[in-house]
């Protein structure tokens, strides 16, 4: 792992995640996670839009799933819906457990394929735990 020896301001932050190296901008996304870099939040949401890269974006849905608040929970919701990638979907359904694990319980999905998936992909992330 990196060793991170400074603080991040936000310009450098939008800077590094803007960088045309995937490498470096999955290297500040680790490090904002790791340094549970909460004022981040904003400025990830607004990337994800931009970020090109799958494993990048997998990425940035395991560090909301550290930094997010409801704003995060929000804009999850927002991806489950229209992600059709099943492994960043997968992350996002956990972000969404781990930043509330009571959402799900109170969730009824309006495909009950997708409902079925959802509750699929739920149980894998709960049953880990116990394992």
């Amino acid at each position: 792992g990196v060793r991170y020896k400074f603080k991040f301001n936000i310009e450098q932050l939008i800077f590094l995640l803007d960088s045309p190296n995937p490498l470096v901008r999955k290297e500040i996304i680790i490090a904002i996670r790791e340094l549970k870099i909460e004022f981040a939040n904003a400025i990830l949401i607004k990337h994800y839009k931009k970020e090109k890269n799958l494993r990048n974006k997998i990425s940035i849905v395991k560090t909301f799933q550290k930094i997010g608040n409801p704003l995060t929970l929000d804009y999850a919701l927002q991806l489950l819906f229209n992600e059709k990638d099943l492994d960043l979907k997968f992350e996002i359904v956990n972000c969404i457990y781990q930043i509330d694990n009571n959402f799900f319980s109170n969730y009824t999905p309006k495909n009950p394929t997708e409902g079925e998936l959802i509750y699929k992909m739920l149980l894998h992330h709960k049953s880990r735990y116990i394992n």
